[in-house]
């Protein structure tokens, strides 16, 4: 799915259980990161990967016009941008980097697996050097690797 839409995959982490992060639930999340290769614009990979998203079952996309506002909820499926190139980009509806991206194990864990000489645009540090300096907050996030073989069929969509 990502292919047919001009997104193509270099590298994937593996897939990390995660609990919910900003909300109460009772379901576990799974969680991973991909590094793509893509000529789309940022603006036109955001609403393409909103699109993604409706068509695997993802109610009621709608671009947040207001990120503090953003309330989180159980959902079937999320596609965040978390870099693009060294963008920095700040407008209602498209932030990147991803600005909760440092703040969350989920996020910054496995993209250490596919990217960890990569500086942030903004802090000018490698991911591992920000990992470094973060380890002990990060590490009380609950994160575990999910095991090959119990890997969801949506993978499909690489």
């Amino acid at each position: 799915m990502l292919k047919e839409n001009g997104i193509h995959c270099l590298k994937i982490s593996q897939i990390y259980f995660t609990s919910p992060w900003g909300f109460e639930s009772k379901n576990e999340f799974l969680n991973m990161v991909l590094l793509a290769r893509t000529f789309l614009s940022p603006w036109e990979l955001l609403l393409t990967l909103k699109k993604i998203e409706t068509k695997l079952g993802r109610k009621s996309v709608v671009l947040k016009s207001d990120f503090r506002k953003k309330r989180y909820e159980d959902r079937v499926i999320d596609i965040d941008i978390i870099f693009y190139e060294n963008e920095i980009i700040k407008t209602k509806i498209l932030r990147i980097p991803h600005p909760l991206t440092l703040e969350r194990a989920f996020v910054l864990i496995p993209a250490l697996e596919v990217a960890p000489n990569w500086i942030h645009p903004e802090v000018k540090k490698t991911l591992k050097e920000i990992f470094t300096e973060k380890q002990k907050e990060l590490l009380l996030q609950k994160i575990n690797p999910l095991e090959p073989e119990k890997a969801p069929y949506f993978l499909e969509i690489f």
